[in-house]
């Protein structure tokens, strides 16, 4: 009996085990799924390379043409397409030319100097006009390709000064100026140990005043040119004294730019 039960068992575990095996191997492989291409990790881009800057060559073929007809216009609205921030300029073009038209300076000569300067976002060269006068025009480079920056052309400031210094109003006003270091010394300025005085004239050469910054300051030598220079061109921050007598001395209290390029056109 013990050797039947014993037998009996073996082949119903070999039955058993058969059948397991018989469905393991008949099942059935899963299968692959593929990622559809839109839920794929994206492969790393590559950095868009940004616009080369123009070399000398390429700069001169697109500025020439470009300086030619800035100086030739003799509407505002000849020149709204041509400079940098037109939305900016057009309103300081209107308060200086209220009939919309400007006296053409014309050119030629262009980069007399045979010379790019750079700085920033600004190339320039210097150009000669009909009456002769040689002065740099500088050139932004903007998104839509070469502008020229009127407001340093024309040495535009936040006010007149013929009104700046008959009203002599209250804060800081915003002025391009060609600078250079004097030694006057009078009425609210006589302190030469606590003042240094600067000539301060006007792009256009008609006007002339005097400012003033604390000896020795920090504003002292960011403005004062180095010793191989007689002046430099600044834009200047300017303020009269409070209760002022005289219209010809100010107090510089900032200096905006060496030079009369402002890389930001919004602010004067």
């Amino acid at each position: 009996m013990f050797w039947m039960l014993l037998g009996g068992g073996t082949l119903f575990a070999l039955i058993v085990a058969g059948v397991l095996m018989t469905m393991l191997g008949s099942r059935p492989e899963t299968p692959s799924v593929s990622i559809p291409a839109a839920l794929e990790k994206p492969a790393p881009q590559a950095a868009v390379a940004t616009d080369a800057p123009l070399s000398d060559a390429e700069f001169l073929a697109q500025a020439e043409p470009l300086a030619g007809k800035f100086l030739s216009a003799s509407r505002i609205e000849d020149l709204l397409s041509l400079v940098r921030n037109p939305q900016v300029a057009e309103p300081r073009l209107r308060g200086i030319y209220p009939d919309g038209k400007i006296e053409a300076p014309g050119m030629v000569a262009f980069n007399t100097r045979a010379e790019v300067s750079r700085l920033g976002s600004f190339l320039s060269v210097t150009v000669r006009t009909q009456g002769m006068e040689e002065k740099p025009l500088a050139f932004f480079s903007t998104p839509d390709g070469l502008r020229i920056d009127w407001e340093a052309w024309s040495g535009w400031s936040e006010m007149p000064w013929e009104e700046f210094l008959s009203a002599k109003p209250a804060g800081l006003k915003l002025f391009r100026v060609v600078l250079s270091p004097v030694e006057y010394y009078n009425f609210a300025f006589s302190d030469d140990r606590k003042w240094q005085s600067y000539r301060l004239e006007s792009p256009d050469g008609v006007h002339a005043i005097y400012g003033y910054v604390e000896r020795n300051s920090t504003l002292d030598s960011m403005i004062r040119p180095s010793p191989d220079q007689k002046q430099a061109a600044m834009t200047l921050q300017l303020e009269f004294p409070e209760n002022a007598t005289s219209p010809k001395q100010v107090l510089i209290r900032k200096m905006i730019a060496e030079g009369w390029m402002l890389e930001n056109a919004e602010s004067p």
